[in-house]
């Protein structure tokens, strides 16, 4: 089983990545974050497998809030849910250290596809 916790700042995104992830058997959503400042406590409270983030709405969520993560031990690894953005930005975010982005406009097995391989640690670019 994997378990996922889904940081986004918008409910239909956040409830609709649930929604598409239903039905699929070895995935489980165990929480949500809709701010950084609730992310680090859903983390210590439910300890993911992989965190669904979307790092581009600095407000809510920045790409300082994934450097922090990936500074932290406990943490589970990390897949960045976004608009397409340039490649200057994306370059921005694989500098951090990620591994893991998929685009918002991926289909459902694009979505299930990338938490299986960021859960195994494996490289995921769509």
């Amino acid at each position: 089983m994997i378990n996922v916790l889904i940081a986004d700042n918008q409910t239909l995104t956040r409830e609709g990545t649930a929604s598409l992830l239903a039905n699929i058997l070895d995935i489980k959503i165990i929480g949500y974050a809709s701010a950084s400042n609730e992310l680090e406590q859903k983390i210590n409270t439910y300890q993911p497998d992989v965190i669904i983030i979307d790092h581009s709405f600095s407000q809510r969520f920045s790409l300082a809030d994934v450097k922090r993560l990936i500074s932290l031990a406990n943490v589970g690894r990390i897949l960045i849910l976004s608009n397409r953005q340039s490649r200057s930005k994306v370059l921005e975010v694989v500098n951090t250290g990620i591994k893991n982005i998929v685009f918002k406009e991926c289909s459902r097995e694009e979505l299930v596809n990338a938490i299986y391989k960021t859960a195994k640690g494996e490289q995921f670019f769509l």
